[in-house]
């Protein structure tokens, strides 16, 4: 049996290898994608607050894309699991790329406001939710099983690398020509791009016949599928948590740089170490071949808690690096790792739906923290710091109750 797989391994590197090469657009697209949302995002927060003087106003960026992930996502997912030809997927990145354009042309005409800025945020994150989820699920379609760990871990490390110097590129470009402008119509570009690699991947999956869907019936059937598997039920039940988790600590972040005790700069190494742990897990994750027990992903929820609990008891701006570095690393192993499962494991005529009502708990799970503090419910760096304490140790618990009760004879790994 291990002579058959290794030849039948070996059999397959070339035709990996080829489609691969064919998939390096994908790579190059979120780079640049990657690189530029990293810049507009970064310009339009202070664009935003040098319009509105307003720290209230930024949460509203936060919560207009989790509301439209949270009402729109399952749609979308069901719209892509229909489109025969990932017609969805190129066309949401060519409407976000020719969207973008329009909006930058009519700043440049009519001058940066609150509304525009906000209406840019909101049409950018609409297509987005189709087009993030649609591109995995065409990667799923093109690559072979035993080449999607190497992919998608090359495709972290690469993003990330994008990430660290995108922010620096909006700041920098925004107080040289004094203008979002540029900011936008490079993300829009970056979409264009990524929507022609899709339409020449010419790619054709398995159609599903659902006509007109709603959100309850969209959902229905994401949580009915992961329902008839206790792995994803792990997965989403998880996620659940560590997302409220995981968005108390970024906005913990700024808040604790401005604090007198740590001084502002600490933003910086703090964000540039989240960016490097994340290369270095998508560089070690890119190297691993084997299937992903699906034991990583609760543990690791484990691990993330330990370098926080210490910041909290003995908080001094090593413990906040180190907490970022982590949580930075564990975030982005969980995106391709979930990614990786998901794509291995869940049948093409479920993924859409599958992959869009895991990030619609993301998003569920992020929103009462992101609504918190805005409504100034969460008004202190002390009592912030222990919300993210608790949301990840209640995400611990599920995790040890999971493990408690799983069969030991099913060790969660996927199915060969």
């Amino acid at each position: 049996m291990s002579d058959h797989r290794a030849h039948y391994r070996l059999s397959q590197l070339p035709e990996v290898s080829d489609t691969l090469r064919r998939l390096r657009w994908v790579l190059y697209g979120l780079g640049f994608s990657t690189l530029t949302s990293g810049a507009w995002i970064a310009g339009l927060s202070i664009e935003m607050y040098e319009l509105s003087q307003s720290l209230a106003l930024l949460s509203v960026i936060w919560i207009i894309r989790i509301m439209v992930r949270l009402f729109l996502q399952p749609l979308a997912g069901s719209l892509i699991d229909r489109s025969e030809h990932s017609r969805a997927v190129w066309m949401a990145y060519f409407f976000s790329g020719w969207l973008g354009i329009l909006c930058a042309l009519w700043i440049a005409w009519r001058g940066a406001s609150v509304l525009a800025l906000l209406v840019v945020v909101t049409g950018f994150q609409v297509f987005e939710s189709v087009s993030s989820p649609g591109l995995q699920k065409l990667i799923q379609l093109l690559l072979p099983k035993q080449a999607l760990n190497r992919f998608n871990g090359r495709r972290l490390a690469i993003s990330r690398s994008a990430a660290i110097a995108g922010p620096a590129l909006g700041a920098e470009l925004l107080a040289k020509t004094g203008s979002i402008v540029a900011l936008i119509a490079l993300f829009a570009l970056a979409q264009i791009f990524l929507g022609w690699g899709s339409l020449r991947s010419r790619v054709v999956g398995p159609r599903v016949s659902t006509q007109h869907p709603t959100l309850y019936a969209v959902l229905k059937d994401g949580w009915h599928y992961a329902g008839t598997r206790k792995d994803l039920v792990a997965i989403f039940v998880l996620a659940a948590t560590a997302s409220g988790g995981w968005r108390m600590i970024e906005i913990l972040v700024p808040a604790l740089s401005h604090a007198t005790v740590f001084g502002t700069g600490l933003t910086g190494p703090a964000y540039s170490m989240s960016a490097v742990g994340s290369i270095g897990m998508g560089w070690v994750l890119s190297r691993y071949q084997r299937d992903y027990p699906i034991r990583w992903i609760l543990l690791s929820q484990l691990v993330n808690m330990i370098p926080f609990a210490l910041f909290v008891l003995t908080p001094t701006p090593l413990g906040i690096i180190m907490a970022v570095l982590v949580t930075g690393m564990n975030a982005d192993f969980h995106d391709v790792v979930v990614s990786t499962y998901l794509q291995k494991t869940v049948p093409h005529e479920y993924y859409g739906r599958t992959s869009s009502t895991y990030r619609t708990i993301l998003a569920i799970g992020a929103l009462p923290v992101v609504v918190a503090t805005w409504l100034h419910i969460i008004p202190t760096i002390a009592v912030a710091s222990y919300v993210s304490l608790a949301l990840l140790g209640l995400g611990g618990i599920v995790v040890w109750r999971m493990l408690r009760s799983a069969d030991a004879s099913c060790s969660f790994t996927i199915s060969k």
